[in-house]
């Protein structure tokens, strides 16, 4: 990978994480609430599954970002972590698509995921620093 590319990775990765992670983490305060009945339905549901499936998408762009950027340097374990976590990603975005009617399991995928993208973001920024 050149010079520029690993730079530039440097940066895009935290700066990703670091907005879909709050992102993720206001829209599952935001659903939380509206659960009516411990139930999201009809447009709420609708809404909650564009944006998850959005915000999963970043997800694992994110996560197959940081493969790509740490593929040289990380060790064959950490590596395995890191395709674990692309691979929850997409299953997550399976089970969500399955559904029309979804409980609060559901909407703490949002909160599951937005710690994981600010803990990606924070260890990024104190490797920067």
């Amino acid at each position: 990978m050149s010079f520029i590319m690993d730079q530039l990775l440097k940066i895009l990765i935290p700066l990703l994480s670091l907005a879909v992670g709050v992102l993720s983490f206001v829209y599952y305060l935001q659903y939380k609430k509206r659960l009516a009945g411990n139930v999201l339905q009809g447009v709420t549901a609708k809404r909650f599954k564009c944006q998850f499936n959005v915000l999963g998408i970043l997800y694992i762009v994110v996560a197959l970002l940081v493969i790509l950027d740490s593929y040289v340097t990380m060790g064959p374990m950490s590596l395995i972590i890191v395709l674990i976590a692309a691979g929850g990603g997409i299953y997550n975005l399976m089970i969500i698509n399955k559904k029309d009617v979804f409980d609060l399991s559901d909407v703490n995928f949002l909160k599951w995921n937005s710690i994981i993208l600010l803990f990606i973001a924070v260890i990024y920024l104190i490797s920067i620093f």
